[in-house]
């Protein structure tokens, strides 16, 4: 669907029309001017437009591509991971910073560390959050989940906070041992 180039492209047009408000405001500023106006307030209106129309549609896109996903292991597996990954965010930006101060250390084995020590929490507020993303807002969790039409029910919430397994992390181990990953 070519995602990525779409919003590069689009990235750049909205740098551009910011640079042009920006060269409009400054001319402003030098020889105000009454004529300069119209272009300036038009320019705001259209970038804000531009805002509204692409955060609405990327939302959209990201729902479908849950919709997606979801064909390959369900919608219930696609909500727990949706719900594993924000809960585990601040988990992993820990470990990796282990990893980085630390030589020697593994990320992995560092998060496993840390998850059998602190439990994976998932607070009623984490809900409402929305993944970064460089160029757009994704929709928050719960309206994800809410499209994949999965209850947010205890047996979904116990799936997402459930301590990892020795599979999973051999599971991943595998994949970063694999001598056919890209160098």
């Amino acid at each position: 669907m070519q995602d990525t180039e779409r919003g590069v492209q689009l990235s750049v047009t909205h740098r551009r029309m910011q640079q042009g408000i920006e060269r409009l405001a400054a001319q402003q500023e030098e020889a105000p001017s009454l004529f300069n106006l119209p272009a300036l307030w038009t320019s705001i209106v259209f970038l804000e437009q531009l805002d509204h129309a692409y955060f609405h549609f990327s939302r959209e896109h990201e729902l479908r591509a849950d919709a997606i996903g979801a064909r390959v292991e369900g919608p219930e597996a696609c909500a727990a991971a949706l719900l594993r990954v924000t809960a585990l965010a601040e988990h992993v930006d820990r470990a990796l910073e282990v990893s980085q101060r630390e030589a020697g250390v593994n990320a992995v084995d560092a998060l496993v560390e840390a998850l059998q020590v602190h439990p994976i929490e998932l607070p009623e507020e984490i809900l409402d959050h929305t993944l970064a993303h460089p160029i757009d807002t994704h929709p928050p969790t719960r309206m994800r989940i809410e499209a994949l039409s999965v209850p947010l029910d205890a047996v979904l919430l116990q799936r997402a906070v459930r301590r990892p397994s020795a599979s999973d992390t051999s599971w991943f181990q595998s994949l970063l041992d694999s001598p056919s990953r890209a160098a």
